[in-house]
């Protein structure tokens, strides 16, 4: 392995080091847009030049070939990798903004699962033995909706706020990727997209240790 290489891509992981950093402290779904693409890049530039730089020599051409091998394998890593070909070379998007959501009325043990609604566009309507009673999903409640418990039990409303997420991609050959929901074989405790980047991170610092360990051996 070239060591020039593995000094370029340590170059490209502070890039997406820093891509992830910005990721977390978005505070547009715009800014976030350009913060993964940039992220989506800079991690897939690290591949690109291991693969220059393992052109050196046939153990280093072994190494470099089992590691892509690993990639289009592995749930999370190909999705990143087609993500970014889909994002530089097609017209989606791998993130999307799920709407803000307003449920009222959540039936859940101690909270009323009888209530009247009143305002907006219900009149005297009357719910009963329901999961939620209404959602409003990308828009707020009326600012006149009134909601009367029939049953004496607290009603319970519940927000949750707009959030990124990854969506369905697009690739050659009429293919789709979902989101990853493994990595490693194991399953993936936090599939928001910083939550896989911050995964994929953490798999490209291995990557290049390894890397580094080989061009070590080749040298000496």
């Amino acid at each position: 392995m070239d060591s020039r290489a593995i000094e370029k891509a340590k170059s490209r992981l502070r890039v997406a080091k820093k891509a992830l950093a910005n990721l977390r402290t978005s505070e547009t779904f715009r800014d976030f847009s350009d913060n993964w693409y940039v992220f989506l890049t800079s991690a897939k530039n690290i591949y690109t030049v291991l693969d220059q730089g393992a052109k050196t020599s046939p153990q280093s051409r072994q190494w470099f070939g089992a590691k892509k091998q690993i990639r289009k394998d592995d749930p999370l890593l190909q999705y990143l990798y087609e993500a970014r070909n889909d994002d530089e070379h097609g017209l989606g998007s791998s993130v999307s903004l799920k709407a803000e959501k307003h449920e009222i009325g959540v039936s859940l043990p101690g909270y009323s699962n009888s209530i009247v609604l009143n305002g907006g566009p219900f009149r005297n309507v009357r719910i009963s033995g329901f999961g939620t009673a209404v959602v409003f999903e990308g828009v707020s409640p009326p600012r006149d909706l009134k909601v009367t418990s029939l049953d004496g039990k607290p009603i319970l409303a519940r927000r949750t706020p707009a959030t990124t997420v990854l969506a369905e991609i697009a690739a050659r050959g009429d293919r789709k990727y979902s989101p990853p929901t493994s990595h490693l074989g194991k399953e993936i405790p936090d599939a928001s997209p910083t939550g896989v980047a911050d995964m994929a991170i953490s798999y490209l610092e291995g990557l290049l240790k390894e890397a580094e360990r080989l061009t070590q051996s080749t040298q000496g």
